[in-house]
């Protein structure tokens, strides 16, 4: 097997590193930018809350976990969207997962940045009930959509034929 050179092997994935490097150079340009114009230190971005505030570790903990678990399932439905995509190109599976990871990572973002708490409130004029709406509008939107795939299909692996398939 031939070794291909590095140059040869960044030309193969230029497209993936611009999807993971562009982003975070533009946060981390951002929130320099930020801490500039408003004189915040930098160091208020990019240290812990706790650590900031001398907190006790286990504030927040359950939240911290939630947002673990958002991040999981974002993570397990646009994996399986694209894993389906690329098996059979099957449409209606497709658009399941990749919304179904669409909404969980709004969910996670909306969880991770209190936005619902604290910035739609205080930063845009929009109450917390108004974002529960909008939250439960497209809950029932991707119920509705996907309806009859949630109803023909069996979401709940069956463990215990795996677990007791050994004894």
């Amino acid at each position: 097997m031939k070794k291909n050179s590095l140059l040869e092997q960044i030309s193969r994935i230029y497209s993936l590193i611009l999807i993971i490097y562009l982003p975070t150079v533009l946060v981390l340009l951002t929130v320099g930018f930020i801490s500039w114009r408003t004189n915040i230190p930098i160091m208020d971005f990019t240290r812990d809350p706790l650590t900031i505030l001398d907190a006790p570790f286990y504030i927040g903990i359950l939240s911290n976990i939630g947002i673990l678990f958002w991040a999981a399932g974002a993570t397990i439905c646009f994996f399986s969207s694209v894993i389906i995509h690329k098996i059979n190109h099957e449409s209606q599976t497709f658009y399941f997962w990749f919304w179904g990871g669409f909404i969980t990572t709004v969910l996670l973002v909306d969880d991770f940045f209190l936005l619902h708490e604290k910035i739609f409130p205080e930063y845009l004029n929009i109450s917390e009930s108004q974002a529960f709406l909008l939250y439960l509008l497209m809950l029932l939107a991707y119920l509705v959509i996907f309806r009859k795939k949630i109803m023909t299909t069996d979401f709940i692996p069956d463990f215990s034929r795996h677990l007791l398939k050994g004894i």
